[in-house]
């Protein structure tokens, strides 16, 4: 009888779930459930804009280059044509003297957010939304954008230019690998810039043998090169009813 019922208790033993062995399966299987898009770039400029529809012209677009869960979007101008197009227009300048060019009260302004001990003009943070709109985006955006630039003058050379150990965006001095887009100047003809000085006093240069853009901001001193030779020298487009700059990146 003893033998009977410790048979009957083995069977019962034997035919009973194993209830943690399903529960660790199962937390097994919410582990390895992961959010898979996590790791996606929300970010929008107009390159990407570009790339997602190669139908675009140039234009205002919105766009919102530190992505979802950052600054609000922006509306800026994007050229779409230039040099394969997608560049956003980060700055838009003109200059307070431009008559007198080489005096030390000519500079551009406004000027962006960069670094530039003893700049005097004014600092904008607003996008600009055509080259007639003389206003910056925000320079801690500038990274988020695109390391390759695009500088139009009606005073020099229009030069299109990528990072080749120095940086506009991240300001570093050294190296570029430019070239000329479009002749403005009548000299000089398909001269670019090699390499960037990001402080160059009052702010950032590109060279050539001297200075070709200097973006001096301070109408205390030195004056805002557009020299098309690289010898900062008075080579720039004289006359003009509306001097003006921009800066685009991609």
């Amino acid at each position: 009888m003893r033998a009977l019922a410790l048979l009957v208790l083995l069977v019962a033993c034997e035919d009973t779930p194993d209830d943690t062995e399903s529960e660790v399966e199962s937390d097994t299987d919410t582990d390895t459930d992961t959010d898979t898009d996590a790791d996606t770039d929300t970010s929008v400029t107009c390159r990407t804009l570009l790339e997602a529809d190669p139908k675009l012209t140039d234009g205002l677009f919105d766009i919102d280059p530190d992505g979802e869960g950052g600054a609000a979007p922006f509306q800026v101008w994007c050229d779409m044509t230039t040099a394969g197009g997608g560049w956003t227009l980060a700055y838009a300048y003109t200059f307070t003297h431009y008559d007198d060019f080489g005096n030390a009260d000519n500079a551009v302004t406004p000027r962006p957010s960069w670094k530039a001990p003893g700049a005097t003009t004014r600092v904008s943070t607003e996008a600009p939304t055509s080259e007639d709109d003389h206003e910056a985006i925000e320079f801690s955006l500038w990274t988020l954008i695109g390391a390759e630039f695009l500088v139009r003058s009606n005073l020099n050379h229009t030069i299109r230019c990528v990072e080749d150990g120095g940086s506009l965006v991240d300001f570093l001095n050294g190296p570029l690998d430019c070239e000329v887009v479009d002749n403005v100047a009548e000299v000089c003809l398909d001269n670019a810039p090699g390499s960037i000085i990001p402080v160059c006093n009052y702010g950032p240069c590109l060279s050539g043998t001297g200075p070709y853009y200097y973006w001096d901001g301070s109408v205390a001193g030195n004056w805002p090169t557009h020299d098309p030779c690289g010898l900062n020298q008075f080579n720039q487009v004289q006359g003009l009813k509306q001097p003006q700059g921009a800066i685009y990146l991609r």
